[in-house]
């Protein structure tokens, strides 16, 4: 069985935003690979890195 593995973006100021989203795919059977960006900047950075399954944005945020 191949492996259920999800690449995200979250889009926040907190650190726990990023680690409830990473626990509940983990508890529904995925491998999570997260990254938590705050600004334009990171998530750019944070882009040249990965190609995300999936990016949450939290309203409130600003990023450009």
């Amino acid at each position: 069985m191949e492996d259920k593995v999800i690449n995200l973006i979250v889009i926040d100021d907190s650190f726990d935003s990023e680690e409830k989203i990473s626990s509940s795919l983990r508890a529904a059977g995925y491998t999570a690979r997260s990254s938590r960006v705050e600004d334009d900047e990171d998530l750019l950075e944070a882009l040249s890195k990965q190609v995300p399954d999936l990016i949450i944005y939290f309203e409130g945020m600003e990023l450009i």
